[in-house]
């Protein structure tokens, strides 16, 4: 299916303050993305020819590749032009990190107006926004929360001039400053910015402190992205990092596709992003890798190409 080239949220470009991104202003043609991190050794330009190939509708780039330019060095008008001949959606740039950190404001206001621009010129629709997830980090819940929200206040004119959403997305470690989508709202809501919504992931989901009769709390229209993985291994959930994120099939302790389902219940009718770091999977042989992308693609309730 494919993706329209414009932004998914009903923003003009450029906009002062931007109307509240309703439901409907989310591309319905977008249903599952890949993040660049299934598949890191690939160019920009060949994860939107493989997205194509399987029958997914767009991708997720990130800035931690090796390099904090989320193109690897192409060149923005060219990834532009591919997307659009190939019917894909470049979705988000993944992330602005530390960004409940309020003595590293300017910093962070530095670095996301560069990341705004050139969202700008592909056609990116959002930022994501990751909190700090440090042992060192002393600050009490309080203060957490007023750098969260000092932070939102002042990162929100350059998504709204630029015409982003900024996803604001818990991180389940234990060391995470924010783990709770509960808090996240909260932040959003005290912010006054209407550019925000929530990415809610699975694997965080999982390992954080909410659960599944929780969820109503959380209104659809809040989400902005979900982000899928699984998980095989045994090790407990706790003890859980990164690299046990597989993609999602029969054997996930995640529940992942029940949290979708719940999600889809209670009115989600956003993007999907496959977001998998296991370096296993990463490094598969370009053939066995496509199978396990259309495997849980198929899992998932997709009709992944052939």
């Amino acid at each position: 299916m494919q993706a329209e080239s414009g932004n998914m949220f009903e923003t003009t470009r450029p906009a002062g303050r931007l109307d509240p991104p309703s439901r409907k202003g989310v591309c319905m043609a977008v249903r599952y993305l890949l993040n660049h991190i299934v598949r890191p050794s690939l160019s920009v330009e060949d994860l939107l020819l493989e997205s194509g190939n399987l029958g997914t509708d767009g991708i997720e780039l990130r800035n931690d590749l090796g390099s904090p330019d989320p193109l690897g060095g192409a060149s923005p008008h060219r990834i532009r032009e591919i997307a659009a001949a190939l019917g894909q959606k470049i979705f988000s740039i993944n992330a602005l990190q530390r960004c409940d950190d309020a003595s590293l404001q300017d910093r962070l206001r530095g670095e996301l107006e560069p990341l705004a621009e050139l969202a700008l010129k592909i056609g990116v629709s959002a930022v994501v926004l990751c909190p700090v997830n440090d042992a060192s980090d002393t600050r009490s819940e309080a203060e957490r929360f007023r750098g969260l929200l000092s932070n939102l206040k002042a990162f929100a004119p350059v998504l709204q001039n630029n015409g982003l959403a900024g996803l604001l997305e818990p991180l389940g470690f234990r060391h995470s400053a924010l783990r709770s989508f509960t808090t996240a709202l909260r932040a959003i809501g005290e912010s006054g910015a209407a550019c925000y919504r929530c990415l809610i992931d699975s694997f965080h989901f999982a390992i954080g402190p909410e659960r599944f009769e929780d969820l109503p709390e959380l209104p659809a229209a809040m989400i902005g992205l979900v982000h899928l993985s699984g998980v095989e291994t045994a090790t407990p959930l706790s003890d859980l990092t990164d690299a046990d994120r597989v993609t999602v099939g029969q054997e996930d302790r995640l529940e992942s596709l029940e949290l979708l389902a719940a999600l889809r219940r209670n009115g989600y009718e956003g993007p999907v992003s496959l977001e998998p770091f296991s370096p296993e999977l990463q490094t598969l042989p370009i053939e066995r890798w496509r199978a396990r992308i259309r495997e849980s693609l198929s899992y998932l309730g997709m009709s992944a190409r052939p």
